[in-house]
């Protein structure tokens, strides 16, 4: 889903993406502020990341921005 909020070059969120990346917080707090900036360049609702565990035969959602738990 996206909003009208949408920014008209997603590219620009590159760098908020990057600058969390590199900011040194925990893991769970680094993908949810890159989803948030990927979300926001995309103009996205919500979003998740999904991570693949070799010993779970399911994918796990690391992060989600926008989604209540019984969406994941």
């Amino acid at each position: 889903m996206t909003s009208p909020g949408a920014s008209s070059d997603p590219r620009a969120c590159l760098s908020v993406a990057i600058a969390a990346a590199t900011a040194g917080a925990d893991l769970d707090q680094t993908l949810v502020a890159i989803l948030e900036a990927v979300c926001a360049g995309l103009g996205a609702n919500m979003g998740a990341i999904v991570l693949a565990d070799p010993d779970r035969p399911e994918l796990t959602v690391a992060a989600s921005v926008g989604m209540e738990d019984g969406d994941r």
